[in-house]
Parts: C-alpha cells; sequence; structure tokens
C-alpha cells in the first residue's frame, strides 16, 4: 500500500446512497400510514428518530471525511496533525448515532409485533424483554466510548498521564452486543410467522405479510459481518483500516429501517393489485361489449343484404303475376264479348 491511497470516496458513495435510500423508504412508509390510516403510531414516529440517527451518523461520517478519515494515518499526521483529534472526536459521536438507529430500529419493528401479537401474552412478554435488553446492552457500549479513558484526551494521546481501560474489554463487549442483536434480529423476523399464522386472514395474504416481515434477517446478517470486521481494525491505521468497519456500521441501521419500512409498502402493493384487477376487469367488460357490437352490426348487414337480395326476385314475380293476370281478364273479356 502506498501512502497516496484513500478510501475517502468509497466511504462517502455508500454512506449518502444508503442514507438517500432510507430516506425514501421511510418517508414512502410515512405518507402510506398517513393515506390509509390517518395517523401516526408509536411506530412509525420511533422508525422516524432512527431514519434522524442514521442522518446525523452519515453528516459524522462525512465530516470525518473531509478532515481525512480514509487515508492512511501516516498521510494524516504528516500533513494534518491537528485533525487527528476531531476525526476520533467525530467518529464516536457517529458511533454513538449508529447504536442509537440501529436499535431505535428493531424498537419500532419490535413496537409493530406488540400491536399484532395484542392477544399472545407470552410473545408479548418477549417482545417486551427484546426491547429491554437492546437498550441495556446499547448503554454500556456507548457509555464504553466516551468513559474508557481518564481525562477524555488520553484517548488521542497516550502520552497525557491517566488511566485507561484495556482495548480488549471494550472489543470483546463490542462482539459481544453485535451478536447479541444479531440474535434478537433473528428471532424478531420468524417471530411473525407464527403471530401471523393465527390470524383470519386468507392464506396468501399471510404469507405475504409473513415474507415482508421476514427481510429482516439480513440485517441480521449484516450484524454479524460487522462484528467480524471490528477485529480487522489496526488501532497504528485506524483512518484507513477502519473503512469497511465504517460502512458495514451504516449498512446495518440502513438495513434495519429499509426491513421495518416493507410491511408497511405492502399496503401499497394491495391497492395497485386491486386497482389493477379492477381495470382489468373494466377493460375486459369494454371490450366484450365492443365485439357484441360488431358481431350485431355484421349480423345486421348481412340481413340487409339477403333482403336487398330477394326483393327484386319478389317484384319481378309479382309483375309476371299481375302480368298474367291482366292477360287472362283481357282474354277473358275479349270471350265475354265474343259472347254477347
Amino acid at each position: 500500500m502506498t501512502g497516496t491511497e484513500s478510501n475517502a470516496p468509497r466511504l462517502g458513495s455508500t454512506v449518502w446512497s444508503l442514507t438517500s435510500v432510507c430516506i425514501f423508504f421511510t418517508g414512502l412508509r410515512i405518507y402510506l400510514r398517513l393515506k390509509f390510516r390517518g395517523g401516526l403510531w408509536w411506530d412509525d414516529w420511533i422508525l422516524l428518530s432512527a431514519m434522524l440517527f442514521l442522518l446525523l451518523q452519515a453528516t459524522f461520517i462525512q465530516l470525518t471525511i473531509v478532515l481525512g478519515f480514509g487515508q492512511h494515518l501516516s498521510v494524516i499526521t504528516s500533513t494534518h496533525p491537528e485533525n487527528i483529534f476531531p476525526i476520533i472526536l467525530y467518529g464516536q459521536v457517529g458511533v454513538t448515532f449508529v447504536r442509537l438507529a440501529a436499535n431505535a430500529a428493531r424498537i419500532s419493528f419490535a413496537v409493530t409485533l406488540l400491536r399484532i401479537a395484542s392477544s399472545r401474552r407470552w410473545w408479548r412478554r418477549f417482545v417486551w424483554f427484546s426491547i429491554v435488553t437492546l437498550l441495556a446492552v446499547m448503554v454500556p457500549a456507548i457509555l464504553f466510548l466516551w468513559v474508557s479513558c481518564r481525562p477524555y484526551k488520553k484517548n488521542f494521546d497516550m502520552s497525557i498521564p491517566g488511566v485507561c481501560i484495556d482495548d480488549n474489554v471494550g472489543l470483546g463487549y463490542s462482539i459481544f452486543e453485535a451478536a447479541y442483536n444479531a440474535w434478537i434480529d433473528f428471532v424478531l423476523v420468524f417471530l411473525p410467522w407464527n403471530i401471523i399464522s393465527g390470524l383470519k386472514i386468507r392464506r396468501t395474504e399471510k404469507i405475504g405479510a409473513c415474507l415482508a416481515m421476514s427481510i429482516g434477517v439480513f440485517s441480521g446478517a449484516v450484524t454479524i459481518v460487522k462484528a467480524a470486521y471490528i477485529n480487522k481494525v489496526s488501532l497504528n491505521d485506524f483512518s484507513y483500516d477502519g473503512t469497511d468497519v465504517t460502512i458495514w456500521s451504516i449498512v446495518e441501521p440502513a438495513t434495519l429501517i429499509i426491513a421495518a419500512s416493507i410491511p408497511a409498502l405492502r399496503v401499497l402493493i394491495m391497492k395497485k393489485t386491486k386497482q389493477f384487477k379492477k381495470d382489468s376487469k373494466l377493460v375486459e367488460r369494454q371490450e366484450e361489449s365492443q365485439r357484441s357490437e360488431v358481431i350485431d352490426e355484421i349480423q345486421l348487414t348481412k340481413v340487409d343484404n339477403r333482403e336487398n337480395m330477394e326483393s327484386p326476385a319478389e317484384d319481378d314475380w309479382r309483375g309476371d303475376r299481375d302480368s298474367h293476370a291482366t292477360t287472362k281478364a283481357y282474354e277473358e273479356d275479349s270471350s265475354n264479348r265474343s259472347v254477347l
């Protein structure tokens, strides 16, 4: 590797592309809820907060990119050593927001499950257990970023006198947090299959709803991949090696936000499908009516032609009959006159 290499363009394009996609899905979900329900519920507001946290995370990542994140640490220290402190500071703020965004999206999905599992006491208890434990696991992970070293500036300059918690402790807890979050993702994804199977709706609607709510399985896989990249970050070149884990850190909440929005889009798909069927039936009826009119017109034309063909013969027959009658009358009249 050379010192001129930079992962900044790849990082920036990925971050803002994912953020834009999430804004689209979230906006579409909110629009559909307002249109078909007339208002927002708790799960919608929580998802909006997740989207806000994701946007803040993307903003702070962009700030680190401007300061040099994505380049080799040797390049930053040789050209702008004063940027090291704000890069680490903004990076920690971004990590804080990524945890808030990811868990807010998970909790939004969990609250949705609470609504459809209103009659399942044990499932509701498990969902509440998931919500509480997600928060309980997240809080120490966030606090660790800000209290691992005393004084705080020792995080950036180890020459400053003070005390720091062993880096392996923070690394181990981050991996544990990722593993637990992935487990919750998988459980919450398959939970709807059990809940929706008991609802009194058509089988096709059950399958569609279950599949729509199972998209979150990808978020669990992404969380596992992110945990694998945590070990690959080298403290000696964190500004360059940390690019991949930063990308996966924003992929995680982005996947969760999209997965939480997909079930709402099912309403739009169903509405459009029904409208398409209605339009198709209307077109079929119109085409059938047009075909009937054409057939009737053809039949009437045939009748008219038949009448036109038969009329001259009938007239000739009538003419001959009249002529024959006239001749016969004349002959009879002549005979009568001769008799007289």
